[in-house]
């Protein structure tokens, strides 16, 4: 973690704080079996955020990025798997995410072997925002909500909500 203010490390819990100009790296797991590693970030590549104040919460295993006026929080993993918002936090160990204000997500979908063929299943580049993203892996459910809207190579949808499921075993 870099940060122009301050660092406070709570050595009692494992927990941070971080104000001014903070970025982080989180490693990935290279043998982790736990976890999805077609989720939204998966657990083996590392994770980077950017915000003007962060806090870590060790017991909850949760990071929360925040910005502040134009300077939206950012958490990225790779080059195109990428949520900006006001807020965004992220539980690692469940691969839950929750975004709040101006959130604009962007990621990669990519088809598994057994249904690349299948016409119904078009990797490329999805861009879907709104006031809320509630992401949960365990249903692999992304809830935008409050002017939502979702690009791709195919259109753009609009609505008050939006909801978009996962497959259970791919990126698509």
């Amino acid at each position: 973690v870099e940060a122009v203010e301050l660092i406070t490390a709570y050595l009692n819990t494992g927990s941070l704080y971080a104000r001014g100009n903070v970025t982080t790296a989180s490693k990935g797991s290279k043998t982790s079996r736990s976890g999805s590693q077609n989720s939204i970030f998966n657990t083996r590549d590392p994770i980077y955020g950017s915000s003007v104040e962060f806090r870590y919460d060790d017991d909850a295993k949760m990071a929360r990025y925040i910005g502040k006026g134009t300077a939206l929080a950012q958490v990225q993993q790779g080059c195109c798997n990428i949520v900006r918002a006001e807020q965004v936090d992220y539980f690692s160990e469940r691969q839950d995410l929750i975004a709040k204000g101006q959130v604009d997500s962007r990621f990669d979908i990519v088809p598994s072997a057994s249904d690349g063929k299948s016409q119904k299943t078009a990797a490329g580049k999805y861009r879907a925002k709104g006031n809320t993203l509630l992401y949960t892996e365990k249903t692999r459910t992304a809830k935008y909500a409050g002017s939502a809207s979702h690009e791709s190579d195919e259109g753009t949808t609009t609505a008050e909500a939006m909801e978009l499921v996962l497959a259970q075993e791919a990126r698509t």
